[in-house]
């Protein structure tokens, strides 16, 4: 069995290109669920607040954490500034009621796509591992 330390070394040793298919893969299965609970926007908001909540992980935001957005969800550099501008930290509470919200499944996708997120930059930080694990609680 796979520990918790195991797998975000396996998403760090991936290349950029799993990283990118498994953050779009697991962003477009959770589209249903973000829907539900943001079904004015389609989810893209909720989602947008999510995925802030994991690029501030560390308090940084890297060229690769920006080009796996745009490569990933298809964003310019107009729209990762947006979402990147407007996070604030009462962004982790509603990441971490949303997180606790899904099923294991949901849930699985989830820190998938914030680790795949957080990987990107061929090292997952000590801040990082926590906001991960944090949401696995």
């Amino acid at each position: 069995m796979t520990t918790f330390d195991e797998m975000l070394q396996d998403l760090v040793n991936e290349d950029y290109q799993s990283l990118v298919n498994i953050a779009s893969n697991a962003a477009r299965e959770l589209i249903p669920v973000l829907k539900q609970y943001d079904s004015e926007n389609d989810g893209a908001l909720l989602l947008s607040i999510i995925t802030a909540t994991a690029l501030a992980a560390d308090g940084q935001l890297t060229p690769l954490e920006k080009q796996l957005m745009a490569d990933a969800f298809g964003l310019s550099n107009e729209a990762i500034g947006g979402i990147t501008s407007f996070y604030t930290g009462d962004m982790d509470e509603i990441t971490d009621n949303f997180i606790d919200s899904l099923n294991s499944d949901q849930k699985a996708k989830a820190v998938l796509l914030f680790a795949a997120i957080c990987a990107v930059d061929e090292s997952i930080k000590r801040d990082e591992v926590a906001f991960i694990a944090r949401l696995l609680d």
